[in-house]
């Protein structure tokens, strides 16, 4: 398994030294990576006067303190950490790839998120260094990354699992092992998008259930959009439940009020 992940990472390290087209405007980029004016544009914040993100949901309050929805009803993860708001043109970007599966676009929203991971300090850390950054704490406490598994009818209509290849492409960016198939979906619960956060928190209360494989890892749920933070709660909640000892919650992307 160690020989595969070793061929698997050096393909996609030739792959990304390449010359290859952004997926956003279609201009050269290294390796099918967004270039430098799409990045900036994608991850620009919505308001540049409040660009601090909640510690816990990663809302955009500008407060750099828990939002009002974390302080009442906290989430069962540690942190959210997202690698840009979903908006134009971001939700572009996310939209060609969950229709179409291009691997290369999973590698370019992969690459956002391990940068946006590599900004954040370690927990107690101040300023993000080499020394101390949410990177190598997530190599120092064995972190397991695990996807949130997708619906059957998404699986349907998609025919692969979003959050399952943003995963994957993650994994030789972080030199984390991958586990899929640890969250088990108990039902399926409908389309989310269109409900309010307190109509989502019921839908999604015990949606999961996890194998006891996370028992006292650090697990790393990933998704491709968060809304509410209901889903990846739910997520949290279940693995916590088989003695996971913390979590942290990854998305692509944040929907903001």
């Amino acid at each position: 398994m160690a020989h595969s992940f070793f061929w698997r990472r050096a393909a996609a390290a030739f792959r990304h030294a390449m010359p290859g087209n952004c997926p956003l405007c279609a201009e050269t980029a290294r390796g099918g990576l967004l270039c430098g004016g799409c990045r900036d544009h994608v991850c620009a914040p919505r308001d540049p006067e409040r660009p601090i993100r909640c510690p816990r949901c990663a809302l955009p309050v500008g407060q750099g303190k828990p939002c009002f929805d974390c302080i009442g009803a906290p989430p069962a993860f540690a942190r959210a950490i997202v690698a840009y708001d979903y908006l134009t043109p971001g939700d572009t970007l996310m939209r060609a790839f969950k229709s179409s599966g291009d691997a290369r676009r999973a590698d370019a929203l992969a690459a956002l998120l391990a940068e946006a991971i590599d900004a954040m300090p370690a927990p107690g850390a101040g300023a993000p260094s080499n020394a101390g950054s949410l990177r190598d704490a997530f190599l120092s406490t064995q972190a397991l990354l695990v996807p949130i598994s997708a619906s059957a009818a998404g699986l349907r209509r998609r025919g692969f699992n979003p959050a399952g290849e943003i995963a994957r492409a993650l994994r030789w960016r972080l030199r984390l092992p991958l586990a899929r198939g640890v969250l088990l979906r108990t039902r399926e619960s409908g389309q989310q998008s269109a409900r309010t956060r307190e109509a989502r928190l019921r839908e999604v209360e015990g949606l999961f259930e996890a194998r006891a494989q996370v028992k006292g890892r650090h697990v790393i749920i990933v998704d491709d959009v968060m809304t509410t933070g209901s889903t990846l709660d739910a997520a949290a909640r279940a693995v916590l439940a088989q003695g996971a000892a913390e979590v942290t919650a990854l998305a692509v992307a944040r929907a903001v009020r």
